[in-house]
C-alpha cells in the first residue's frame, strides 16, 4: 500500500532554515516598505548626489564628481532613473533607493548560493532587522549599491576559486570593476577577497589558479586610474575633511553603527567574528579531499576575508581620517556577515537548534526599535522651507547653519526673500569644500552675515535663523576664537568642523548681544525624525546696542 504524498507545506516546514531565512526575508521586505513610505524628503547628501547625477551634462557630471567623495557609479545610475522620468518628485527617486535595498537582501541569497550555503539564515538574522542598513542602504547614497556589489564580489571570487573558468573569471572582474566605481572604501575589500582566495589556491597547490584569483581585482584597480587627475585638484581642500585617525573613535563608532537598534548588538557581532576567525584558521591544521573543499577551503577562504577585511577599512579608514557616521560601516557589515556565515556553516549544522534560536534572538530583538525609526522621515526641510517661505516677508535675511545645510533648503525653499549660509558659500548644489577651503585661505569672515543681520533688524525686519547653533563646550570659559589654518602651531589644522562650530558660537554671542526678541515660531508637527537634518529654526526681531563696559 503506497503512502500519500506529503503536502508542499509540510515539505517547507520540515526545514526550520528554509522557514526562518524566508520570515527574515518578508520581515526586511517590509522594513524596506516602511522607510520607502515614510522617509520623506531628501537630506543634503542626498540632495547633492542628485543635484551632481542631473546637471545638464554628463561631463559635467564626470567633472564634478570629486564633490562626491565617490566614484562615478551611482550618480550615473540617478541620472538614468531620472532620464527614465522618475526623478521628478522626492517619491520617485526614493523608488530607486528601495529597489537598491532590496536587492541587498537578493545579493545576500545569491551570494549564499555562490558560496554553498542554502539558506543564509546568520546573514539574513544580522543584517535583515539592522537599523543602519535598512535606513541608510535605501537612501540615495552609494552605500547600498556597493553593499550589493561587494556580496556578489566576494560569491564570484569563491566560485572561481572553487571551479576556474574563463567565464566565472570574467564575471567576478566585471563585477569587481563595478564595484570599485561605487564606493572609495570597496577596492580594500576587493583586495581581502582575492588575497583570501589566492591563498586557498596556494593550499591546494594551485599557483596559475592563485595567480589568476589575485589578477580578478587587477581590472578594477585599473578602472580607477582616471580618477589620478582629480588628485591634484582635491588636495587643495580635502585636508578641511580630516579630522584625524583615532583608533577607539573607529571601534566606538563601529559598535555604534551595530547598536543602532538595540544595545549590547556589538557583542554578538564581535563575538561571531572571532569565532568565525577562529573556526576558519583551525582548519590550517587539517587536509582532506578536493570532495571537502565546502569543509576546509571555505572556512579558511571565509575567516582570512574577515581579519583582512577588518585589517583594510581601518587602513581606509586612517588614510582618510574623516569623521565615521553609521553608512560608512554598511559594506563592512555585509562582507562581515557572509563571511561569518561562510566559516561557520558547517559548525552551525552541528548546533544545529542552538544556531536557530540565535538566529531568531539576533533578529527579533532589534526588530521593534527599527520598525519605529523605519518610519522616521529623514529631514524636516521640506516643512521647514515651506513654512519659511509662507511666513518670511520681503526684507527679512534667511540664515542658514551649518553652510551644508543649505544645500537642502535651496532645494525645498521657494520664497523670493533674501538667504545666505553661514559661512556664505556661492554654490549650494553640492558639497563644495573647495570654496569653504578658499574662503578659509583667504582670511574670508562670517561679519558680512553680521553686517547684514544688523542692517534688517535695525531696519525693524525679522531674520530667520535657520538651523541649531552650538551649545558652549564643556570648560569654555570665552568665545571661542579660531587662528587662521596657516598659522604656526594651529592646533586645529584645517578641519572644517572646528570653525564651524566657532562660527555657530559667534553668530550665537552676535543675536544674544544685540536681538531684543527671539523666539521660535510655528510650524508643522512631524511625527518622527532621524538626527542627522533635525532643523530648527528661531525668528529674530528687533536690535540692540550692548552696553559698554
Amino acid at each position: 500500500m503506497s503512502s500519500s504524498p506529503v503536502p508542499k507545506w509540510q515539505q517547507f516546514t520540515a526545514h526550520p532554515e528554509r522557514v526562518l531565512a524566508v520570515m527574515l526575508t518578508l520581515v526586511a521586505g517590509y522594513l524596506h516598505i516602511l522607510v520607502l513610505l515614510n522617509a520623506g524628503a531628501l537630506w543634503r547628501d542626498e540632495v547633492s548626489t542628485v543635484n551632481l547625477a542631473t546637471l545638464p551634462s554628463f561631463v559635467e557630471t564626470w567633472r564634478m564628481v570629486m564633490h562626491h567623495s565617490n566614484p562615478i557609479l551611482f550618480p550615473s545610475l540617478v541620472r538614468g532613473w531620472a532620464a527614465l522620468g522618475f526623478g521628478r518628485t522626492d517619491f520617485e527617486l526614493r523608488i530607486l533607493g528601495f529597489a537598491i535595498g532590496l536587492s541587498v537582501v537578493a545579493a545576500v541569497w545569491l551570494a549564499g548560493r555562490l558560496m554553498h550555503i542554502t539558506w543564509p539564515v546568520l546573514s539574513l538574522a544580522l543584517l535583515a532587522t539592522n537599523l543602519a542598513l535598512v535606513r541608510w542602504g535605501d537612501s540615495l547614497r552609494p552605500y547600498g549599491l556597493g553593499c550589493v556589489l561587494l556580496l556578489l564580489f566576494v560569491g564570484l571570487v569563491w566560485s572561481f576559486v572553487n571551479r576556474p573558468s574563463r567565464n566565472r573569471y570574467l564575471v567576478a572582474a566585471i563585477v569587481g570593476v563595478l564595484s570599485a566605481q561605487s564606493l572609495s572604501l570597496i577596492p580594500f575589500f576587493l583586495m581581502a577577497t582575492c588575497g583570501s582566495g589566492a591563498v586557498v589556491c596556494l593550499r591546494r597547490k594551485q599557483r596559475c589558479e592563485a595567480l589568476a584569483t589575485l589578477c580578478i581585482g587587477l581590472p578594477a584597480a585599473l578602472s580607477l586610474i582616471p580618477y589620478a587627475s582629480f588628485s591634484s585638484e582635491t588636495q587643495s581642500w580635502v585636508a578641511i575633511l580630516q579630522h584625524g585617525f583615532h583608533p577607539l573613535a573607529v571601534w566606538f563608532s563601529l559598535f555604534h553603527a551595530l547598536d543602532l537598534s538595540a544595545g549590547g548588538m556589538y557583542l554578538v557581532w564581535l563575538a561571531l567574528f572571532l569565532l568565525a576567525a577562529a573556526v576558519g584558521c583551525a582548519t590550517l591544521a587539517t587536509r582532506g579531499p578536493a570532495a571537502s573543499a565546502d569543509m576546509c577551503d571555505r572556512p579558511l577562504f571565509a575567516s582570512l576575508n574577515l581579519i583582512l577585511g577588518a585589517v583594510g577599512i581601518f587602513v581606509f579608514h586612517w588614510i582618510a581620517k574623516h569623521e565615521i557616521y553609521p553608512w560608512h560601516w554598511l559594506p563592512f557589515m555585509v562582507f562581515a556577515a557572509i563571511n561569518m556565515e561562510a566559516a561557520l556553516t558547517q559548525w552551525a549544522q552541528r548546533f544545529r537548534t542552538a544556531w536557530l534560536i540565535l538566529a531568531c534572538i539576533v533578529s527579533l530583538v532589534p526588530l521593534p526599535a527599527t520598525i519605529r525609526a523605519a518610519q522616521c522621515a529623514h529631514t524636516n526641510m521640506d516643512v521647514l522651507g515651506a513654512q519659511v517661505s509662507k511666513l518670511a516677508e520681503p526684507g527679512d535675511l534667511i540664515v542658514v547653519y551649518p553652510w551644508e545645510s543649505g544645500i537642502s533648503f535651496a532645494r525645498y525653499y521657494s520664497g523670493s526673500v533674501e538667504w545666505v549660509t553661514l559661512p556664505p558659500v556661492n554654490d549650494l548644489r553640492f558639497h563644495r569644500y573647495d570654496l569653504v577651503r578658499q574662503d578659509l585661505d583667504s582670511g574670508a569672515s562670517i561679519k558680512p552675515v553680521f553686517d547684514r543681520a544688523e542692517q534688517v533688524l535695525a531696519s525693524g525686519h525679522h531674520v530667520w535663523m535657520v538651523g541649531r547653533l552650538p551649545d558652549r563646550r564643556p570648560l569654555e570659559t570665552e568665545l571661542p576664537v579660531l587662528p587662521p589654518p596657516q598659522a604656526p602651531n594651529s592646533q586645529t589644522e584645517w578641519y572644517e568642523g572646528d570653525y564651524t562650530y566657532v562660527w555657530g558660537r559667534q553668530m550665537g554671542d552676535f543675536l544674544s548681544k544685540h536681538a531684543q526678541n527671539i523666539w521660535v515660531p510655528k510650524m508643522p508637527a512631524i511625527h518622527c525624525l532621524t538626527g542627522y537634518e533635525v532643523v530648527p529654526i528661531l525668528e529674530i526681531a528687533g536690535w540692540r546696542n550692548p552696553p559698554s563696559n
